[in-house]
C-alpha cells in the first residue's frame, strides 16, 4: 500500500516514514513495551486490556473504515467493542516499526475471519488478510493518539 502526504500522516511521521528505519534504542524498548502489550490486547479482543493503556484524552481514528476519530476513554472502548464485533484475528505478521520523537509507526500483515459486512459484501466467516499501518502516539507512559491506516480494498476483493 501506497501512502500519500494527503491522507493526514503527520509531518513528523511522514518525515520519518521517508528517511529510512531507526534502529531500536533504550529508549524505544519503552514505546515497544506499550505498543507489543496494545497489540497483544487487541488481538485478544482484551478491550480493559486496551482502554488501561490509553490516556484519557485518547483519539482513535480509523482512516477510511469510519467516518470520525474518537475522543476519549469511553468512544474508544465503543469502538473497540463494534470493531472487535466483526471481525475474529487469526494471526498478523510484522512487517516493520520506526520510531521518531514520541511516536511510533507499526506496519504488519493482520489475518482473520471477517464476521459482518464490509461494504456492500457480506462476509459471515470469510477469512481475509490485509496490511495494516497504525501510528501511536506517546505522552508519558501512554497512548495518546492511534491513527489506523487499514487496506479496506483488499479485503473487499478478497470477499467479492
Amino acid at each position: 500500500m501506497i501512502f500519500s502526504r494527503s491522507l493526514a500522516v503527520p509531518t513528523r511521521v511522514w518525515q520519518v516514514m521517508h528517511s529510512g528505519p531507526v534502529a531500536p534504542t533504550h529508549s524505544n524498548s519503552k514505546f515497544d513495551e506499550l505498543v507489543d502489550r496494545y497489540l497483544r490486547a487487541q488481538n485478544e479482543t482484551d478491550v480493559e486490556a486496551i482502554v488501561c493503556l490509553l490516556t484519557t484524552d485518547v483519539e482513535h481514528e480509523q482512516i477510511g473504515a469510519v467516518k470520525d476519530a474518537v475522543h476519549g476513554i469511553a468512544a474508544a472502548r465503543l469502538r473497540f467493542l463494534q470493531q472487535f464485533a466483526g471481525a475474529c484475528f487469526e494471526r498478523d505478521v510484522p512487517l516493520r516499526r520506526l520510531y521518531g520523537d514520541g511516536f511510533v509507526v507499526d506496519e504488519r500483515i493482520w489475518e482473520g475471519r471477517v464476521t459482518g459486512r464490509i461494504g456492500h459484501v457480506d462476509a459471515i466467516s470469510r477469512r481475509v488478510s490485509q496490511r495494516v499501518l497504525h501510528v501511536f502516539e506517546m505522552r508519558g507512559e501512554r497512548v495518546a493518539r492511534v491513527t489506523v491506516y487499514q487496506d479496506l480494498a483488499a479485503v473487499v476483493r478478497q470477499l467479492s
